[in-house]
């Protein structure tokens, strides 16, 4: 390397001239703007590929004479440990910033449902009085099933915000594929058509999975669809049965040969080159510009996808679109699937005592009207210590407690457990417009008999009443 110039074997081309005239006057006179200094530029590796170096320049006099010393250090595993921390960084901010977001979705979740179980409670007893004016009845029955729209979206919105994903049990994917359009409808531009194909054969098709995470595989893969369709285009989900054999499946997958279900995720965007593809589930790698996130999104469905036992397969070419095709292990039993509640189901009545306690004043009027409408006594109360002084001083005149979770000075919970000091065998039921505190499995756990979200209908709650009442 004696006697070569060193900016032929360092410096990029392009980048030559540039570097010589400032380095020249330096080895001349010892002086220069980066003297003393680290300074980094980008420089030439022996291979020919560009490298982050580090050069320090420093003068001094040997002997009389002054002298120039120039050290180029190779720094590219420390740039792309930076970048890599830095990367870190920024997620876990977002992290803690939809953490944030999260916890005040919550509350306005709470508050949302409250107003909704108002609407369908006056909705539903507005149906009681006017049976035989069927016009009317209609328009409201209208109105009753944007509610429950309503309230179905909140629980698709709260699930798939959650971090503490529920877990795995036996599903049906078409269920979740219709969920998930049913959320996108809401969110993407109407200039995407978004459409569905689930042949009859496999709506009945069962995993054994964790729902909240498919739904959000399925919404990240489809967001990135929008993306590179530059919000106009087709964008398809599609189920369908599939029989893979070993050599079938890649090597980076612990998926067995044997039956599978493949949901499909198809775009008519950009499309992708061989060379994309092969790194599109590396943790940091995105062909997004900065300001437009990063390529996290899919190493992490990656990692579901693996955890469910299943895989995933891409077919893309440049300017023609994308499919991705996940594979889950499918099962064969559609036992333990849960069904949900006909409304034309008959409305059980009865002629029990209720405390009803909800520190909402017009969700425990409304409570209070559609029972008593049902045949039952009804006590209500605003105050949850209140109503426990109440139900302590006549503990012998009520034979069921519903209560409300999220109350100030005693929640749903602190109240169950505080009447079951005094009254163990009284039947109590839980509600909740949302809470991080209270699910079915946790009520069960304090003792609660019976568990309801809200919104839920007349008929739901008197089911549940009824139930609880006659175990």
């Amino acid at each position: 390397m004696i006697g070569k110039d060193l900016h032929q074997l360092l410096a990029p081309k392009l980048l030559r001239e540039k570097y010589k005239g400032p380095f020249s006057r330096f080895v001349k006179t010892g002086k220069g703007d980066s003297l003393g200094k680290s300074v980094e530029l980008e420089g030439l590796h022996k291979d020919g590929h560009l490298i982050n170096l580090e050069l320090s320049l420093s003068s001094f006099a040997l002997a009389g004479n002054q002298q120039s010393m120039a050290i180029i250090r190779d720094i590219s595993s420390r740039k792309k440990a930076e970048a890599q921390r830095l990367e870190l960084e920024t997620q876990l901010r977002q992290k803690y910033k939809m953490e944030a977001v999260g916890v005040m979705a919550g509350g306005m979740a709470h508050n949302f449902n409250n107003n909704l179980s108002i609407i369908l409670g006056n909705i539903e007893l507005s149906k009681l009085k006017i049976d035989d004016q069927v016009e009317i009845a209609d328009y409201l029955n209208n109105a009753k099933i944007a509610v429950l729209r309503s309230r179905d979206l909140i629980k698709q919105i709260m699930a798939y915000s959650r971090q503490n994903y529920p877990g795995k049990n036996l599903l049906q994917p078409a269920v979740v594929i219709d969920e998930t359009l049913q959320l996108l409808l809401a969110t993407i531009p109407s200039t995407i058509n978004l459409q569905q194909n689930i042949g009859s054969e496999s709506r009945a098709i069962t995993i054994n999975g964790d729902s909240s995470q498919i739904q959000e595989c399925l919404i990240n893969l489809c967001n990135n669809a929008v993306q590179a369709m530059d919000e106009v285009g087709d964008l398809t989900l599609s189920l369908s049965s599939a029989e893979l054999l070993q050599q079938d499946i890649p090597i980076q997958y612990d998926a067995h040969p044997g039956r599978y279900v493949k949901v499909s995720v198809a775009d008519t965007g950009c499309g992708m080159s061989a060379e994309v593809m092969e790194k599109i589930f590396d943790l940091f790698f995105t062909t997004k510009p900065v300001d437009q996130g990063t390529g996290v999104g899919l190493s992490t469905l990656q990692g579901i996808v693996k955890d469910h036992g299943g895989l995933i397969q891409i077919k893309s070419k440049l300017g023609e679109g994308t499919t991705f095709e996940l594979y889950f292990p499918r099962e064969n039993s559609t036992n333990n699937l849960s069904e949900s509640p006909s409304g034309d189901e008959r409305r059980p009545t009865g002629t029990e005592r209720i405390l009803f306690v909800d520190d909402e004043e017009l969700v425990a009027a409304l409570a209070e009207e559609m029972l008593t409408e049902m045949g039952y006594q009804v006590t209500t109360m605003t105050e949850s210590s209140e109503a426990l002084k109440l139900f302590a001083a006549n503990a012998d005149k009520f034979d069921l407690i519903i209560t409300d979770q999220t109350m100030p000075n005693l929640t749903g919970k602190e109240l169950i457990q505080a009447i079951r000091q005094i009254c163990p065998d009284i039947p109590t039921i839980i509600c909740t417009g949302y809470s991080t505190k209270v699910d079915e499995d946790e009520a069960k756990n304090f003792g609660a008999n019976a568990f309801l979200m809200k919104p839920f209908d007349l008929t739901v709650m008197l089911q549940a009443v009824r139930q609880v009442l006659d175990e």
